[in-house]
């Protein structure tokens, strides 16, 4: 709003002084809540050079690679294509220093530049001007100091929409016949139609499209992940192992991969034992993507109950859960009591133990005390005929 109010509002009666009590209100209104964002802005700084937990990047190195990130989304604004880098841009590689890598350097000096000279020339151009702030503006807060991810091309919807505006403007005003005019404008239309009916077919085909990411994106391990997904999925189990197989190897921590290679093989030839132990040290290691935990295991229980997996059996999901309570970031007394009780609670059920059920059942209520997991718990252990557990389950909520 300030930018609007800057650029194309204010242009409109640039030689009228504004009326102080309107000063004022503008101060209210737009001034003191920009102040108190950027402040807001402002506490992540501190911490600038502390490593994230989370992420494999500090806030310093985030601001050095973002300028790059922003000078790549506008060129995907500005030169149509029917395909991007998609989804997965966990690969991005951050910038370690001015110069590393070299486009750090002139990726940063053009966004100080534009902003710059939006400003020196809002009075002569407002509407460029204003579309120029406005998309940097509107990038401050998730292409600054917030530790998001690096990458997401999402994050143009709201400050890219005045970009083009700047563009049909020009059109309008240049001094070519009408007839030229209306040309030049269906043409692009027809463009932008084309390229927007190109990739509407792509993203149709998602097997095709995940293989295409995956191809566009060899530093992305969930790029891989979901191609291999759809491979497995797909009756091509072998093809999925081939391409997860080198990145366990050099990721052997990382949970996604471990999961869906597990996947892989028990869609192929069965469980060996050399996967079971490799799981094992991932589950043991792993500092990112214990959100996994939960949902891979209660799939992996109904398998091994099922018997559906050579070489997975419940002995083996239950040393792959004490393997996981051995890592400080699953142990935590909340992330265990509502994500790992659960799972020894099922497997309790499916070896037919409902008083070790319950007790597990009792201990994921108390980490997480809301009326439907109570109800949810208690349904289950009533839908395998453990009515009595049931009933005192609930009794404990």
């Amino acid at each position: 709003a300030c930018i609007l109010e800057a650029t194309i509002l204010g242009s409109r009666h640039p030689d009228k002084p504004s009326h102080p009590r309107l000063r004022r209100l503008q101060f209210l209104i737009l001034v003191l809540p920009t102040l108190g964002f950027l402040l807001f802005l402002a506490s992540y700084l501190p911490g600038m050079h502390a490593p994230q937990t989370t992420r494999g990047w500090t806030i310093a190195q985030r601001l050095l690679t973002e300028p790059r990130i922003l000078i790549d989304y506008l060129q995907l604004l500005s030169i149509p294509r029917s395909v991007s880098t998609g989804l997965y841009n966990d690969g991005y590689l951050a910038s370690s220093s001015l110069i590393q890598p070299w486009g750090t350097l002139p990726a940063l000096i053009a966004i100080l530049v534009l902003p710059a000279l939006a400003i020196w020339q809002r009075r002569r151009f407002p509407a460029l001007s204003c579309a120029v702030l406005f998309y940097f503006g509107g990038h401050l807060l998730e292409s600054s100091v917030v530790p998001l991810e690096l990458y997401f091309e999402h994050r143009n919807y709201i400050p890219a929409l005045l970009l083009f505006w700047p563009l049909a403007r020009a059109l309008c005003k240049w001094q070519i016949p009408g007839s030229y005019r209306v040309s030049i404008a269906a043409a692009m239309l027809c463009l932008f139609a084309n390229t927007t009916h190109q990739r509407a077919v792509l993203w149709g085909q998602p097997g095709q499209l995940a293989a295409l990411w995956a191809n566009q994106n060899p530093r992305s391990a969930r790029a891989q992940v979901t191609a291999a997904m759809f491979e497995t999925r797909s009756g091509d189990p072998g093809a999925a192992l081939n391409r997860l197989g080198p990145l366990w190897l050099r990721n052997p921590s990382d949970l996604q991969i471990a999961f869906n290679y597990v996947d892989a093989e028990c869609a192929w030839r069965g469980l060996p034992a050399d996967s079971v132990q490799r799981v094992s040290i991932a589950l043991r290691t792993a500092e990112v993507g214990v959100h996994l935990v939960n949902g891979w295991f209660m799939r992996a229980i109904d398998a091994a109950a099922a018997g559906q997996c050579e070489g997975l059996t419940l002995p083996v999901v239950r040393h792959w859960l004490a393997a996981a309570l051995e890592n400080p970031k699953i142990s935590d007394p909340n992330v265990r009591g509502q994500d790992i009780e659960p799972l020894l609670a099922e497997i309790e059920i499916r070896d037919g133990n409902p008083t070790l059920a319950l007790m597990h059942f009792d201990q994921a209520l108390e980490a997480f005390t809301t009326p439907d997991v109570a109800a949810r718990q208690a349904s289950i252990l009533a839908a395998n005929g453990f009515y009595g557990e049931a009933l005192a389950h609930l009794d404990s909520y």
